[in-house]
């Protein structure tokens, strides 16, 4: 069973406004002139670019992806060992799942508004991960 979880725009949530506006001008000016096209092409990058990770439970890997364009995956993938252990991370106004390899973090998993959820996605991910 394959998982996937967006995390983030790459350029925050200013860029993607932005880059909407760029990619909407893109189009228009793509109908008089072909610098629209290169416009267009700009907008694009800038408003649909994200992360997300990919979990496999069959296979036990976590694979970090970027999507440019909103649909071209660019990643690397990390194979679960008994050593990493999964835990929560709390920023400012969400909980974030992470993978960590002893004190580093090595990977963002899931992003959570609710700590209730984390808890029950971190048991989940530990059961199918860590068990042996």
């Amino acid at each position: 069973m394959t998982l996937k979880n967006k995390l983030n725009y790459i350029f925050g949530n200013s860029g993607r406004i932005i880059g909407i506006l760029i990619f909407v001008a893109g189009i228009i000016i793509s109908f008089y002139t072909w610098v629209g096209i290169t416009t267009f092409i700009v907008g694009a990058f800038l408003s649909f670019t994200h992360t997300a990770t990919k979990v496999n439970f069959d296979t036990k890997t976590i694979t970090y992806l970027s999507y440019f364009f909103g649909f071209i995956p660019y990643g690397y993938k990390l194979n679960i060992s008994e050593t990493m252990e999964f835990s929560i991370l709390k920023t400012e106004n969400k909980f974030t799942v992470v993978l960590k390899n002893g004190e580093i973090v090595v990977s963002e998993i899931k992003h959570f508004i609710d700590e209730a959820e984390a808890q029950k996605f971190l048991i989940e991910l530990n059961s199918a991960f860590l068990t042996k």
